[in-house]
């Protein structure tokens, strides 16, 4: 990595008990020896803190402030430093990894905000136009000539010479590599195929006098991380000048010095990816029938509210056979036909929650035999099911176990802004 950059998913690991299943919420520590440590970017989205996700998984984040030494110098060679060690551990594990880092003062492809560029991690509705230009910048790091006068002529003795100098931070700045190609691509972060797919608009370009390139991204069809990344596909040239004046103070400061090339080096291929989300709107029905209480070791039904069959008393259960949940006029759940639910599945990571418990997997012939007193559903719709204002999701459960028929159907909407 370069000098003054971040990666935001330098480390990826996963935590696994003794039977290999996933651990949620086990605390992760990173040392990074000089390198900046934090969660990083999974799946489009920052994780809150240093722990595991659901799926026993950790991203860091590792930056590489510019007050550090870095290890290799503009020319690629020795700068006398490191590499830095990264080392990650989890409380309550045993062992811990470590990964040994170069920090070069690049030419690097870096994602920036800068020209308002997007953010990181930043999220838009699926099928939009993400707010703002996904900006890459292409540069380098660079000592800077400081002014010298030792012989009293009131002018600096290595007339603009950078490279005798030490890495001393408040010297070395950001030199943009302009008139470079760049081509982007855009796909989804689990790699899944989606249609429509992401995509970004234009998708080769050039990098401008202060490096930079923007593109913009649509996302795609279902929710979930959406990458842009570009690469400049080939090496190109990189010019080496003396500075054009040097820093310091006296009457020689910033004199102008001739800025002829002294080295040309070929860098790369470089490529960077910088990863976003596509959001869906959660769509959740909760359907009862008489809901079961127990009161003194009696049990007792109670009437929700509201109640799907008012007037009609007795536990009978929903039959899911007999139910139909529709999103703009299109079923999404019908129980007379599905095939079975997954949790998590793909493209609509769907969920079902019969009398307070999570299914995992069910298929629709044990599905429709279930009587359950509570339903819960909960779909992410894709983008070609959403409509701009107002959606509506009509639900309608024709029976419960006992026959009764519903008088209504139950309506409910949301507003996609």
């Amino acid at each position: 990595m370069s000098l003054a950059s971040s990666r935001l998913n330098a480390v990826r690991i996963r935590v696994t008990d003794a039977y290999g299943n996933p651990v949620e919420g086990a605390s992760v520590t990173m040392n990074g020896g000089g390198l900046l440590t934090a969660p990083g970017l999974l799946d489009g989205a920052f994780l809150p803190d240093m722990r595991t996700n659901i799926d026993g998984e950790f991203v860091g984040m590792v930056t590489a402030p510019i007050s550090i030494a870095p290890t290799i110098d503009e020319f690629g060679a020795s700068a006398g430093a490191g590499p830095y060690s990264v080392t990650t551990s989890v409380a309550g594990a045993t062992g811990s990894m470590t990964n040994q880092i170069d920090v070069d003062m690049g030419p690097d492809l870096l994602g920036t905000t800068d020209l308002g560029g997007a953010h990181a991690g930043e999220s838009q509705w699926v099928g939009r136009i993400l707010g703002r230009p996904v900006t890459m910048i292409l540069r380098r790091m660079q000592r800077t000539d400081t002014c010298e006068d030792l012989d009293g002529d009131s002018n600096d003795d290595d007339a603009g010479v950078w490279i005798d100098e030490v890495f001393d931070p408040t010297i070395i700045r950001s030199v943009p590599v302009p008139g470079v190609a760049l081509s982007y691509t855009a796909l989804r972060d689990d790699r899944r195929s989606d249609n429509p797919a992401p995509s970004v608009t234009p998708s080769a370009g050039m990098t401008n006098g202060g490096g930079y390139i923007q593109t913009q991204l649509t996302m795609g069809n279902s929710r979930g991380g959406n990458t842009v990344r570009a690469s400049t596909g080939s090496t190109f040239p990189v010019p080496f000048s003396n500075d054009s004046s040097c820093i310091g103070s006296g009457a020689y400061d910033n004199i102008p010095f001739p800025t002829a090339v002294f080295h040309t080096g070929m860098y790369g291929p470089l490529d960077n990816s910088w990863s976003f989300t596509a959001a869906s709107p959660e769509v959740t029905v909760t359907l009862k029938d008489n809901v079961v209480s127990y009161q003194g070791g009696e049990v007792i039904l109670v009437e929700p509210s509201p109640d799907p069959y008012p007037g009609r008393s007795g536990f009978s259960g929903i039959n899911i056979a007999s139910m139909n949940i529709l999103l703009n006029g299109e079923s999404i759940l019908d129980g007379a036909t599905v095939g079975g639910v997954e949790t998590g599945g793909f493209p609509h990571y769907e969920s079902l929650m019969l009398d307070g418990g999570a299914l995992g997997a069910i298929d629709g012939d044990t599905l429709r035999m279930l009587r359950p007193g509570i339903l819960k559903y909960v779909y992410y719709p894709t983008a070609d099911q959403l409509s701009e204002g107002q959606n509506t999701v009509l639900i309608e459960i024709f029976q419960d176990g006992a026959g009764h028929e519903l008088e209504n159907p139950l309506i409910q909407t949301f507003t996609l802004p």
